[in-house]
């Protein structure tokens, strides 16, 4: 998941402010300035400003959305249902991907770990055998 993807999911829970909003449009306004205005003499003024904001930005979607969990814990007994749609939030996107491995497709997590350790073990087992060929022929070579 990409930062501004992760950023948008805490903004829909935390009911962030109109300024965090202009701040992350302003954020990637410098961000498109900084890459279309590279070798110009605004490059240095752009790239110092989307630090600054993207910096900003993260500490206030921090702040935001640590209220809201504090919030969530305090009012658990007024509005539990407020509290359950959040966690149900969070774990919805915790499905599965399927992945396809040797023409199958694994979700399980229990096959995806297999199949990822087999994988790796197979590849860590090639590319010792080529160190060890590459090995034994220096050994004959400088003989």
């Amino acid at each position: 998941m990409y930062s501004h993807e992760k950023a948008r999911q805490k903004l829909s829970l935390a009911g962030l402010q109109k300024s965090i909003m202009d701040k992350i449009k302003m954020k990637w306004c410098h961000r498109i300035k900084l890459f279309k205005g590279k070798g110009t003499t605004d490059h240095q003024y752009h790239y110092n400003e989307y630090c600054k904001l993207r910096k900003e930005v993260k500490r206030e979607i921090e702040t935001a959305h640590n209220v809201f969990i504090s919030n969530a814990e305090n009012n658990i007994t007024q509005s539990p249902q407020h509290f359950w749609s959040y966690i149900k939030s969070k774990s919805r996107h915790l499905s599965p991907i399927p992945i396809l491995y040797e023409g199958q497709n694994l979700t399980g997590n229990d096959e995806v770990a297999t199949a990822l350790g087999q994988h790796f073990q197979e590849q860590l087992t090639i590319y010792l055998m080529k160190i060890t060929r590459r090995r034994n022929v220096r050994t004959y070579s400088t003989s």
